[in-house]
């Protein structure tokens, strides 16, 4: 219970300190999701970029004037 009072008490004393932490911290959860979202977001447009792609014409060799 000591243990649990003494932080208590240093939270408090430190009100600045504290919301300035909560605050930074905040600001890295907020960074990293809109991060992962556009991650995700530019993988979903790869997808279906590469999905609505087609072939329209092939390169092949022609082996048999390659022999001659």
């Amino acid at each position: 219970m000591f243990v649990l009072n003494n932080a208590w008490k240093t939270v408090i004393r430190n009100k600045g300190r504290n919301i300035l932490i909560m605050l930074i911290v905040a600001i890295i959860a907020a960074a990293a999701t809109i991060g992962l979202a556009i991650r995700n977001a530019a993988e979903n447009a790869r997808e279906t970029g590469l999905a609505n792609t087609s072939v329209t014409a092939t390169i092949s060799v022609d082996r048999s004037k390659l022999m001659e």
